[in-house]
């Protein structure tokens, strides 16, 4: 799987062929793969969970960044404050497996007639799909392939009347296989495989004062499984003028709190 770190394009000449090359494959507007939309760094203000007894806060900060080929996803965490402070240690491997990278290769495919192909006529543009995720944490890498593409992310580059327009009530992806490539931070082993669905519908995007808001959940068995091969099992993404603004997401883990990340203060 060719890396690029899910560096942001500079603006050069190679990267403008990249994105029109993107453009053309993909047949989604080249916006979606411009150096304005390849990163977007969200900054939480703080928040708080219970893990059983224990009272912890976090500051959590997230970077999606964006290139012709890649979809980066980078998550993590510090913790402030832990009440007894003997739980820190805890708390500490809790939220460690929410840490690190996912990088997406984005589906090298018409887009639209991928999505007509599996039996989800009418989206283009708004929902990404990739072939495969490696999820890097540690020092670690382990590598997932789909087939069919696994419906990822949901592009910030479109306007609310779109979204509506593509996802309307909701759109749901069936039977969807999963195989370990490379094992290096899960207990799976190279080979295995598993079957899983994605379901996106929409949310109420005035909860955080956003234009559009979606609720993805994604489970190849569970929770734990889901996020053990880097993936989120379950996670609210609010758009505001043509960005991400806050993502909200569910850990999975009853003890762990649920992660707010939200722009930080201009």
């Amino acid at each position: 799987m060719s890396q690029k770190n899910g560096a942001p394009p500079t603006a050069n000449a190679d990267d403008a062929a990249a994105q029109a090359a993107a453009e053309a494959i993909t047949g989604c507007a080249s916006r979606i793969f411009s150096s304005a939309l390849a990163s977007n760094g969200i900054v939480n203000e703080g928040s708080a969970g219970v893990f059983g007894q224990y009272r912890v806060e976090l500051d959590s900060t997230a970077a999606i960044k964006r290139d012709a080929s890649n979809l980066n996803l980078k998550t993590d965490f510090t913790i402030t404050d832990v009440k007894p402070a003997l739980a820190r240690s805890q708390a500490e491997k809790t939220v460690e497996k929410f840490r690190g990278n996912r990088t997406g290769l984005l589906l090298s495919e018409n887009w639209s007639a991928f999505y007509e192909r599996i039996g989800a006529g009418g989206i283009s543009c708004t929902v990404l799909p990739i072939a495969q995720v490696a999820a890097d944490s540690g020092g670690k890498t382990s590598e997932v392939k789909f087939t069919p593409a696994l419906p990822f992310f949901i592009s910030p580059a479109e306007d609310a009347a779109t979204y509506q327009a593509e996802i309307g009530s909701g759109r749901s992806f069936k039977k969807i296989i999963a195989e370990i490539v490379a094992s290096g931070i899960t207990e799976y082993e190279v080979g295995s495989t598993f079957e899983g669905s994605v379901e996106i519908t929409p949310a109420d995007a005035a909860a955080e004062g956003a234009d559009y808001a979606v609720h993805v959940v994604t489970d190849f068995g569970g929770a734990e499984k889901t996020a053990a091969i880097g993936l989120l099992p379950d996670a609210t993404y609010y758009f505001a003028g043509g960005n991400l603004s806050v993502i909200v997401v569910n850990t999975g883990n009853a003890s762990t709190p649920t992660i707010t990340y939200a722009k930080s203060a201009e």
